[in-house]
């Protein structure tokens, strides 16, 4: 039983590696957690964890960028924006934020731009 297990795992973590590294967005369900790293166009790094938190949805947003750099990012519930947040990276380049969403099944969609005109997108289902 074990075993199987874990070539499961091991199967899961090859493929988001897999596609990290290609630069390619998942869509993967929010069970109890669920998370997808996406290469931005221009080598900045994005990533999307969904948790259920009772009635809602909670989503957590990191950029990792250039330091002091502005984004915009819209989060978007199957097909309807429910948040823009605008931020500037750290000095570290790098800036991190949640958002509740309504427990709701479906797609959670992230897409951020930076003042620079970088993108990045990144996709889940609830």
């Amino acid at each position: 039983m074990k075993k199987t297990t874990m070539k499961k795992t091991t199967a899961v973590v090859t493929s988001v590696g897999l596609a990290s590294v290609l630069g390619l967005s998942l869509a993967a369900p929010a069970s109890a957690n669920a998370g997808v790293r996406a290469e931005c166009s221009r080598g900045s790094l994005l990533t999307l964890e969904l948790s259920r938190e009772g009635r809602q949805l909670e989503a957590d947003i990191e950029i990792y960028a250039g330091p002091r750099e502005r984004w915009t990012v819209k989060i978007s519930q199957n097909g309807r924006e429910a948040h823009t947040v605008t931020k500037s990276t750290n000095r570290e380049g790098e800036f991190d934020f949640w958002r509740y969403l309504p427990s709701r099944s479906g797609a959670v969609e992230v897409r951020a731009t930076s003042a620079t005109g970088e993108t990045c997108s990144a996709r889940l289902r609830a």
